[in-house]
């Protein structure tokens, strides 16, 4: 596994830049995907809690106070694209060429499982906490 991903960094440039792929990815989970979820379940945490400002804003006008479900439509198709685009990352990293057997395979695979889980690692554990 360590041989793919040193080749994975080695193989593919940035349009032909010296700046390799995995870098550019890495660095838009890091400064893009990763706060973008953060601040989502920040807005909905803060909004839709029990002690959020949807409930203070209901004890004083409660012709606002409808039973809105914190993940409607509008909510529900931004965090759909949110976590697609944390999730495309596995689109632009890809192992090199190279003769592999089953087991090899199986690694790739369970890599990009990995990689997935943890570029919705935000969205999930806010999940955990929130229900907590």
């Amino acid at each position: 596994l360590g041989v793919m991903l040193k080749s994975i960094s080695n193989s593919v440039r940035v349009f032909g830049s010296n700046v390799p792929v995995v870098y550019v990815v890495s660095a838009k989970f890091a400064l893009v995907d990763f706060p973008q979820q953060i601040a989502f379940m920040m807005y909905l945490n803060g909004w839709f809690d029990a002690r959020g400002v949807k409930c203070q804003l209901c004890l004083f006008h409660p012709e606002h106070c409808d039973s809105q479900h914190p993940f409607h439509l509008t909510n529900l198709v931004l965090l759909v694209l949110i976590l697609l685009s944390a999730a495309a990352n596995q689109v632009f990293v890809r192992p090199a060429k190279m003769k592999r057997n089953e087991d090899d395979e199986i690694a790739v695979i369970l890599a990009r499982i990995a990689g997935l889980s943890v570029a919705i690692l935000p969205f999930s554990t806010s999940l955990v906490m929130a229900d907590s």
